[in-house]
């Protein structure tokens, strides 16, 4: 059985000045294209290094890639670098790539297993972690910069 319906644009593009239909806002539709240069402008990342990367939560890496005890991986995000040890107890912890004695880096390679390093008589085994428990959500590693307890909040977490 056809029907013959009448097909109507549902807002007058004639419609008067003051009318509800003139009054409609723009409709963003998400086509707009950004500009270009944000992808290769100096200014723009230190913009975004400064206001977004320390403060948004960032997926540093997957759990079956740190399977054993002592097992880590080093993730580099701008000029940090972030180990991620899989601990005795089975959770996995970030820490920053740094030696908190002298600053030197603790791990030179991108992976391993068994992080340690003397310096200086001492034995750096990473200190100064981001946070207490474990960082694997659904077999996923999730690590935020920032130290500030509201900014993780804020981000997430």
């Amino acid at each position: 059985m056809a029907v013959n319906y009448k097909v109507e644009w549902p807002m007058s593009l004639q419609a008067p000045a003051d009318s509800l239909e003139a009054k409609q806002p723009a409709v963003d539709n998400g086509l707009d294209v950004p500009d270009p240069s944000r992808y290769s402008s100096a200014d723009y990342m230190k913009k975004e290094w400064q206001h977004l990367w320390p403060r948004v939560w960032l997926l540093a890496g997957v759990t079956p890639d740190l399977p054993e005890s002592g097992d880590y991986q080093v993730f580099e995000i701008g000029h940090e670098e972030i180990l991620l040890v899989r601990q005795d107890d089975a959770s996995i912890k970030a820490f920053y790539n740094v030696c908190p004695h002298r600053g030197n880096r603790i791990s030179l390679n991108d992976r391993g297993s068994r992080l340690w390093r003397i310096c200086h008589r001492l034995l750096c085994v990473c200190a100064g972690a981001f946070g207490e428990g474990d960082l694997a959500g659904h077999g996923f590693l999730w690590i935020v910069l920032c130290a500030d307890q509201s900014c993780a909040q804020s981000a997430g977490g």
